[in-house]
């Protein structure tokens, strides 16, 4: 099966650097099967790989994914990018994963850079039987270091030959139905904390992203105030408060840029820097990303209105 083709007709990259940039010369991996694997037809109902591996962006891109009869396992290692599918909206920093079901399409945009993440396209009828498990959502998140039997899964995946015969196309369903369980199961209880219980680091946390919000903010500064790891940091803010510190920071970020541009007539640029970022053209990047629209265009509209 010829699964580069079917990619190469999926996905579709715009990096503002070279426009011509072929997304599949990114994947290290691609992966052929023996026809004898296919020809009987049982083996389709297997899972197996199409494509994937670890990669590393250093410039600014938007990766668009139109319907793929596959999921995408994504796991971000350093940097972050945000990923948003229908109306939803979810980023990703620096061990946190997401396992996309990629019938509906979905959108990627990097947001910090370098970017270092894995990625790998699986396929295979039997990813029916996943779908549920998705409660209708498009994709669902976890934090690696919730899931060492994960990490180990993806170690084994390395192993496989990109020319798989039909025994490596067994062993790779056994892997894949591992790490595709490891993702979707729920998390255990004990790691929903109660808002009543919640620990005084997740409060302060939570005071510096709402109230001081302007100021610089990193999970790594966090890690070392609180002597608590990143991942974790961010595992528990996110089931206390319901959302991650970097979108709650982004998100407090923006509704106070909005406030500020239908307000005042403060600049473009100094209101970039009252909420945090020095950076002019990405904070109307990422305004547009939480509105639909640049700041210039909103601050018109909310005046003719």
């Amino acid at each position: 099966m010829d699964y580069e083709q079917r990619l190469l007709t999926a996905v579709k990259v715009n990096r503002m650097a070279d426009t011509d940039f072929n997304f599949v010369n990114l994947l290290p991996l691609h992966y052929m099967y023996e026809s004898s694997c296919f020809d009987a037809g049982g083996f389709t109902d297997l899972l197996h790989l199409m494509a994937g591996g670890s990669c590393v962006i250093n410039w600014p891109f938007s990766l668009k994914i139109n319907s793929l009869d596959a999921f995408l396992l994504l796991i971000s290692r350093q940097g972050g990018a945000r990923l948003t599918s229908g109306h939803a909206s979810v980023s990703l920093t620096d061990g946190q994963g997401l396992l996309l079901n990629l019938k509906g399409g979905v959108l990627l945009n990097s947001l910090v850079l370098p970017w270092n993440f894995e990625l790998f396209f699986i396929t295979g009828r039997s990813l029916l039987s996943y779908s549920h498990f998705f409660r209708g959502k498009a994709y669902t998140s976890f934090t690696a270091e919730d899931h060492p039997d994960l990490i180990a899964g993806l170690k084994k995946l390395y192993s496989f030959d990109e020319n798989a015969a039909a025994n490596s196309l067994l062993e790779m369903n056994a892997s894949l139905v591992n790490i595709l369980t490891s993702c979707l199961r729920e998390p255990p209880s004990a790691l929903r904390p109660e808002p009543a219980s919640l620990a005084p680091y997740l409060h302060e946390m939570n005071i510096l992203i709402s109230r001081r919000f302007s100021e610089p903010f990193s999970l790594s500064h966090c890690e070392e105030l609180y002597r608590i790891s990143r991942y974790r940091l961010c595992r528990e803010y996110t089931a206390a408060f319901g959302i991650s510190p970097v979108n709650d920071l982004i998100s407090h970020r923006m509704e106070n840029a909005k406030k500020m541009l239908l307000t005042t007539d403060l600049q473009i640029q100094e209101i970039s820097s009252r909420v945090g970022y020095e950076n002019t053209t990405h904070f109307i990047n990422l305004f547009k990303k939480t509105f639909g629209a640049t700041p210039g265009s909103l601050r018109r509209k909310g005046r003719l209105e």
